[in-house]
């Protein structure tokens, strides 16, 4: 293994698995994007601390909602949830669609690029279905 991701998903009791294209809508609808983004980071970088324990050199991706960017100190927590489970920068990848960049394109590129400083690498996720579609 060189990169695991860090995938959201809810298994509802009795009814099943439910999309995440409709609990992040939800999320973001209800006003609760901010929370479901910090448990999701906060979790995942737990879980990877496990896996590290027996792939050093593992690296992580974690998705991020495109209202995850409107949302104040979104660096901050991200590198304060590095700092808290240990994890280098390095091992983490975060990857955001296309159309999230696009909502807000200078203020995004400004947040990526505090990341990408701190040693964050970025990743474009589902490229090709979004502004640059064909």
């Amino acid at each position: 293994m060189v990169v695991v991701e860090a995938l959201a998903r809810w298994d509802r009791p009795g009814h099943g698995p439910v999309s995440p294209l409709r609990f992040i809508e939800l999320a973001e609808q209800s006003g609760l994007a901010a929370e479901l983004t910090r448990w999701s980071l906060h979790a995942s970088l737990r879980e990877f601390g496990r896996l590290r324990a027996h792939w050093p050199d593992l690296g992580m991706a974690l998705n991020l909602s495109a209202k995850a960017f409107v949302q104040p100190g979104l660096v901050e927590q991200i590198l304060g949830a590095l700092s808290i489970w240990d994890v280098s920068a390095t091992r983490l990848t975060i990857e955001v669609t296309e159309t999230a960049m696009m909502d807000s394109p200078e203020e995004n590129a400004l947040q990526l690029q505090a990341l990408r400083a701190a040693g964050v690498s970025i990743a474009i996720d589902d490229f090709g279905r979004g502004y640059s579609s064909f």
